[in-house]
């Protein structure tokens, strides 16, 4: 996954870990301070992530994104298209699609999310400054 995410990207990927991108922090902090650098630091932080995905978004982020079409079709059949039925006073209601949603506890989530907000994050990155720590831009 982190051959097509940003670097900026935490927990994706077995090299990305929380505890990274908080020493990024106190180094970019202590960087500004000794510096007298003015900065900010851009941290999201998505409220019920996975259930505002949008399937249709996700399959136009991954074709864009140029993933094989094979692929983009099997997480379509297998991830994204999901109905609901609900079971009321005793009657099973007719299949409702499902639009927006990526389960919980499947394993496939956190990749398909970072996928859904790369274009996002991509587009922070290019519009804002970043500053050199250790030869690396934060």
């Amino acid at each position: 996954m982190t051959s097509v995410t940003g670097f900026y990207q935490t927990n994706v990927g077995r090299d990305r870990k929380n505890q990274q991108t908080l020493c990024s922090y106190r180094d970019l902090i202590s960087t500004a301070e000794v510096c007298k650098f003015k900065c900010a630091i851009v941290s999201l932080d998505f409220d019920k992530a996975f259930d505002r995905i949008n399937h249709q978004y996700l399959i136009r982020v991954m074709n864009a994104m140029s993933f094989p079409p094979r692929l983009v079709a099997v997480m379509r059949n297998a991830v994204i298209n999901n109905s609901a039925r609900f079971v009321i006073n005793g009657q099973i209601s007719r299949p409702i699609e499902v639009t927006s949603y990526l389960r919980l506890g499947c394993p496939m989530s956190m990749d398909l999310f970072a996928v859904a907000i790369e274009p996002l994050l991509a587009s922070l990155t290019r519009r804002l400054q970043g500053l050199e720590i250790h030869g690396k831009k934060k």
